[in-house]
């Protein structure tokens, strides 16, 4: 099971190797960040790591520690499962795997839509840790060296859809906004400000934005200059939008529903799903290195220290 994740530093860290700004699991981009891989085995316990630059991108990281996986985490002659999530999982590190002699289990990053469309087999249905319901579902794929499982969590349904209605909500509180500062004297009528704040809102809602039609309506005036000819501006008088109807229905579709690719043949769905479940490990031990030891956030100076204080957190 490979991941990897990330820890802050406070302070500056001028001159360290390793701080570098990048893109925080915590929220804390703000802060210069240092990334720590994992490779864990499926019974939760650690059995390889290495620390990387804060900037290190997840994508890229396999290539490095694939050539260390047999020798650094067993000696067992059985060809190997490795078990990445969707973030990792780009096509030339699936190749990568395949050629260095392991089979890989992760989740598709972005499933084809024949994929999607294609008959799934007979459903079958395996409870999770918490006792709810996954109903999974082999994929009858053509021309695909992938195997692709189907996996259908209605209680993950639940939760996407009450996330997507909250940042409807928000999504439209935003236009709403927009649209009172037209009336206001003080208000931004600008036609290209007025898009530029409706593209900062679909930047910060990417997953709701193309459920929804906007209209701008606008008209052109003349500003008073010095000079004897005015100078014309186009203006926003009136902003509409509305939801689109098939969103709701092609939400329902999709929400709940995630797929699992491997290139294990002879493959079950009960196998495939166990192997990728195994996952929570790692993310479990995440959370055990963060929370109850301490690894954030850095408050030592120097590099050597750094490392010591991830070290010390692993060997506990």
């Amino acid at each position: 099971l490979y991941d990897l994740t990330n820890s802050y530093f406070e302070g500056e860290k001028r001159g360290s190797q390793l701080a570098r700004y990048g893109r925080s699991k915590e929220k804390r981009s703000d802060c210069p960040l240092v990334v720590l891989a994992l490779v864990v085995n499926v019974e939760g316990f650690i059995k390889y790591s290495s620390i990387f630059q804060g900037n290190f991108s997840d994508s890229k990281s396999l290539c490095q520690v694939i050539d260390h996986l047999r020798l650094s985490t067993s000696t067992n002659s059985k060809r190997a499962i490795v078990v990445i999530d969707a973030g990792i999982a780009r096509e030339d590190n699936l190749a990568l795997i395949q050629e260095n002699g392991y089979d890989y289990v992760c989740v598709s990053r972005s499933t084809k839509a024949q994929i999607r469309k294609s008959k799934t087999g007979e459903p079958v249905i395996v409870n999770d840790k918490k006792n709810r319901e996954i109903i999974l579902g082999k994929v009858h794929t053509n021309n695909d060296s992938a195997y692709y499982l189907k996996v259908t969590s209605p209680a993950k349904a639940l939760k996407e859809r009450a996330m997507k209605i909250l940042f409807e909500q928000w999504f439209e509180d935003g236009l709403e906004c927009v649209n009172a500062g037209l009336n206001k004297k003080s208000g931004v009528k600008t036609y290209e400000k007025v898009e530029e704040h409706i593209g900062r809102m679909k930047q910060k809602y990417p997953s709701v934005h193309n459920r929804y039609t906007i209209e701008i309506e606008k008209q052109t005036v003349l500003v008073n200059s010095k000079s004897k000819s005015g100078k014309a501006k186009e203006n926003c008088i009136a902003l509409k939008w509305e939801k689109i109807a098939k969103a709701d229905v092609q939400e329902k579709q999709e929400c709940g529903v995630y797929f699992l690719r491997t290139c294990i043949k002879e493959n079950e769905e009960t196998l495939v799903w166990t192997v990728y479940h195994c996952i929570r490990n790692i993310e479990s031990s995440f959370r055990t290195l963060k929370t109850d030891l301490d690894l954030r956030p850095i408050l030592h100076k120097s590099d050597e220290a750094t490392q010591a204080h991830l070290h010390l957190g692993l060997l506990a």
